[in-house]
């Protein structure tokens, strides 16, 4: 190492991918006169990983060598000089596997006399690639290689194009805190792929991914109120550890994910938004029965634009056709440097449609209950009718309501495991409300001002009532808990619950 750092010429030049307030990429060139570069950074800080142990019914992952993909490697054979590009991306690869396989540590080294770096090996330019070809080929091994996720968004080179280096940061450098992470990603993808296993359908498989990777994590924000710069923030380890991620973390997960699944996806950057208030964003392409439709899990994520829950997706971005582009511009084949792009296959021209799946957002009516398929394991009850008698039939009538365990649709039935944000706010007519213990969650103020609510009636099935959800049901005096105190005792309840905290509640019924 003491040699190739000797042998760096002193106009090396840094390339760096910095953190844009639209989420995504910018670009910069910086120059060995900075003091310090961002690849120093990374270190875990103060934070604390939660080991959730994982359930003893999914097989843990043995080889997540599947979760890579060779999608620009290949593409590089459509182009002119393509063969060269490819041995320099097999080049960048040999370098990336001998540090990772041979479980070796990165030390940070003064470079040049002023800038720092974890240098993780020289990948020497032996195939006449210019300097915007060889940044083109490291940034297309990235796009490639969501596992390579500890290669920093920095590359070095130097200005003749004879070398490019990578580097790593800070949380990354030390084998042992590799192996680590990498426990840590075969846990979660274990989980992933074995929910995504439940289904027949392609499509299903990536509705799937995409909602567990925003009911697991935050849109993460620096402390000016930014999106993070942070590495973990960039790459698969923010999910995975639970931390928040920025747009390239999202996609790249779901890229993983995708492909472990067996579910075809390639990853996109460009930019997000229009006129001034677009910037550097990534996103996903997904193969399903033969057609590729474009989905964004960060921007169908609430909680990059509110403090609304990630539990619940939305759909806006999801199976989208090239309408999606109105708003998002990927990078092209044309495009120099890190704004270059292989190829993205064509589109399917129509909105996905399929006569056997009810279709996440899609909403039903089964009685006079409405429901919609906001997540993927199952049916959200939306609201039910109201009833109206007496002189001229003005007058709101007070029922009960009853929901059942599932619904069928389209030919198939769907658990009902959840009650919308918002579904019963203020309704008065209210006075008993049963629900299934294949409910799971009571979403944020679900029942609120339901002043007239007198008992509730759970299943066992029940984990977590939300904000509000309860607020303002002054007149609630029973819950029927159909198990025993200490699973009651277990369900999470959010803040704006006290009615129901308060409720005198009955085991066993």
């Amino acid at each position: 190492m003491k040699k190739l750092l000797r042998n760096l010429i002193l106009a090396l030049t840094i390339v760096a991918m910095c953190c844009l307030s639209s989420c995504g990429f910018l670009y910069d060139i910086i120059t060995p006169t900075d003091s310090s570069s961002s690849s120093g950074s990374g270190g875990d800080d103060d934070f604390v990983y939660v080991d959730e142990p994982l359930d003893p019914e999914i097989p843990l992952l043995t080889d997540l060598s599947g979760g890579n993909s060779t999608y620009g490697y290949e593409y590089f054979a459509n182009e002119e000089r393509g063969e060269y590009k490819q041995a320099f991306y097999s080049a960048i690869d040999a370098v990336a596997r001998d540090f990772e396989e041979g479980n070796k540590n990165a030390e940070y080294t003064n470079i040049s006399g002023r800038t720092y770096a974890y240098i993780v090996g020289e990948v020497k330019n032996d195939y006449g690639l210019s300097v915007d070809e060889a940044i083109s080929v490291w940034k297309t091994y990235r796009d490639d290689n969501p596992l390579a996720y500890w290669i920093s968004t920095s590359v070095y080179y130097e200005t003749t194009g004879t070398s490019i280096y990578l580097v790593t940061d800070s949380a990354y450098a030390k084998a042992s805190d590799r192996n680590t992470k990498k426990e840590r990603i075969t846990k979660t993808m274990s989980r992933y792929v074995y929910e995504a296993g439940k289904y027949d359908t392609d499509y299903e498989k990536a509705l799937c991914l995409h909602d567990l990777i925003i009911s697991d994590v935050n849109y993460a924000y620096g402390g000016d109120g930014q999106p993070s710069n942070e590495p973990w923030a960039h790459n698969i380890i923010g999910v995975v550890e639970k931390r928040g991620v920025v747009c390239e973390g999202y996609a790249r997960t779901y890229q993983l994910a995708l492909n472990l699944a067996g579910v075809d996806n390639v990853f996109v950057t460009g930019t997000g938004g229009t006129g001034r208030d677009s910037g550097g964003h990534a996103w996903n392409l997904v193969n399903v029965d033969g057609g590729w439709y474009w989905v964004d899990p960060t921007w169908d994520d609430p909680t990059r634009t509110n403090n609304y829950t990630s539990d619940y997706p939305s759909y806006d971005y999801f199976m989208r056709t090239d309408t999606f582009l109105k708003d998002h511009t990927a990078h092209k084949p044309t495009g120099t440097n890190t704004d270059y792009l292989y190829g993205l296959p064509a589109r399917a021209k129509s909105e996905y449609t399929n006569d056997g799946i009810w279709l996440a957002g899609e909403e039903i009516k089964s009685g006079d209950i409405a429901y919609a398929r906001l997540r993927y394991d199952g049916a959200e009850v939306v609201n039910a009718d109201k009833k109206y008698g007496g002189f001229l039939g003005l007058a709101l009538q007070s029922r009960t309501l009853e929901v059942p365990d599932s619904v069928e649709y389209k030919n198939r039935r769907y658990a009902v495991v959840a009650v919308k944000a918002d579904a019963f706010a203020n309704r008065t007519d209210l006075t008993a409300v049963t629900l299934p213990s294949s409910i799971k969650r009571i979403r944020e103020n679900a029942f609120y001002g339901c002043n007239n609510l007198v008992t509730l009636s759970v299943g066992v099935g029940l984990t977590h009532i939300y904000s509000g959800a309860f607020y303002g049901c002054n007149k609630l005096e029973t819950v029927n808990y159909g198990g025993d105190a200490d699973a009651f005792a277990a369900i999470r309840v959010d803040n704006g619950n006290e009615k129901f905290t308060d409720a005198n509640a009955v085991y066993g019924t």
